[in-house]
């Protein structure tokens, strides 16, 4: 059996509806089964939050196979991205500094308020603000991506500050 059959057949598991289906609670255990080992429900509720994109409170069997995917084929930028999703609560596509923390905190690394601080200084200019994806990805991993890239990969409508009244 393949890793991906083996994730897939765990994921039925708690797909107890056999509808394809989880909800956050399922995901959670489904979670911890997997590590071998209790997590908290704030580091489940961010890998679920960046997995969802629609207000159902749902994962779907597919989202989570491509999410394994990503682990398994070792696509640091891809679970990255849904890291960064699962901190962007407000889906703004930019984290505040105490999630830009939690971000990099929860990807292992070690960072202080005042480097961070530091780093958007260097990349915008200003001490205090809002980090995009491109900012965070470069300081965890080295490594610059191209502006254009979507860590929501177009799943998300940016608002328009403008409106129509009829």
């Amino acid at each position: 059996m393949s890793a991906i059959e083996a994730f897939s057949k765990k994921f039925d598991e708690y797909d107890l509806k056999g509808d394809g289906i989880i909800g956050f609670s399922d995901f959670h255990k489904l979670c911890e089964d997997l590590e071998g080992k209790d997590l908290s429900e704030a580091h489940s509720r961010v890998l679920f939050n960046g997995l969802v994109f629609d207000s159902k409170d749902a994962l779907s069997k597919e989202e989570y196979i491509r999410f394994t995917e990503f682990l398994l084929n070792e696509n640091h930028l891809k679970v990255c991205s849904v890291v960064f999703r699962g901190f962007d609560e407000d889906r703004s596509c930019s984290l505040t500094m105490d999630q830009s923390l939690r971000f990099v905190e929860y990807l292992d690394k070690k960072c202080t308020r005042e480097h961070l601080q530091d780093v958007l200084l260097e990349e915008t200019g200003k001490r205090k603000g809002r980090f995009t994806f491109n900012v965070l990805y470069k300081y965890v991993s080295g490594k610059e991506i191209d502006l254009s890239y979507d860590p929501y990969e177009g799943r998300i409508m940016k608002s328009s500050k403008c409106c129509f009244i009829l």
